[in-house]
């Protein structure tokens, strides 16, 4: 399924006007891999509001590279995020590289 239109992702935003339902500094959960600048290659809009940016490493420990930062550093640090604005909750979204559309996915209830 993909995702670009779908829910309005891709859409042309003003540059100085912030699309997310949420304010730039919300905490925002991502790894120590991403921060190093490993692309984000899954994103998910948890049902609870939580945000997750990751990529495909694999870890034993999710504690041992676990992060958290703002939502603007996030969109900061690779802004093809910024199309996601209007992902619901509930939903993820994954593709191979940057410069890839996404592909939507429901996530599984809780």
């Amino acid at each position: 399924m993909k995702v670009m239109g779908l829910f309005g992702f891709g859409k042309k935003k003003d540059q100085d006007q912030w699309g997310f339902p949420v304010g730039p500094n919300t905490a925002v959960f991502t790894t120590s891999f991403v921060l190093d600048g490993k692309p984000v290659t899954y994103v998910s809009h948890d049902i609870d509001g939580d945000w997750q940016f990751f990529s495909e490493d694999k870890y034993a420990d999710f504690e041992a590279v676990a992060k958290v930062v703002g939502l603007k550093e996030m969109i900061e640090h690779d802004p093809t995020l910024a199309s996601l604005f209007e992902l619901p909750k509930g939903m993820a979204v994954t593709r191979a590289r940057i410069g890839d559309q996404w592909k939507a996915h429901k996530l599984d209830a809780e």
